[in-house]
């Protein structure tokens, strides 16, 4: 699992603790989250995009007077990214039916 091994690695380099500490959290957080179990892939995508999003930002913004901590799931931004990875699956639905029901085409069977 990459956490455990971030965690290691981070702490090798000498974080301070209450970054370590505040990563610590914010995984467990992601993997107790209710989305990261659940039957639909699409929420477990848009987990997996939430913590890249915040990760990132996170990293961009340390050391300077607009970090903050990603220890707690902020719900709305979870929910952003929950509507991005749904306009996404959405984006390729339409294409497919486009594709297959393309006037130039004869209209196929649509595999499930």
């Amino acid at each position: 699992e990459a956490a455990p091994r971030m965690i290691a690695i981070i702490k090798e380099n000498d974080w301070p603790d209450d970054r370590v500490n505040m990563h610590i959290a914010f995984w467990s957080a992601l993997q107790n989250h209710r989305c990261c179990h659940d039957f639909d892939v699409h929420k477990q995508r848009a987990l997996l995009l939430y913590q890249a999003q915040q990760r990132k930002r996170w990293h961009l913004a340390a050391g300077s007077s607009n970090s903050w901590s990603i220890a707690r799931i902020n719900q709305d931004l979870l929910n952003k990214a929950r509507e991005t990875i749904f306009k996404q699956f959405r984006t390729q639905q339409i294409a497919q039916l486009q594709v297959h029901f393309s006037p130039h085409r004869e209209p196929q069977s649509i595999a499930h």
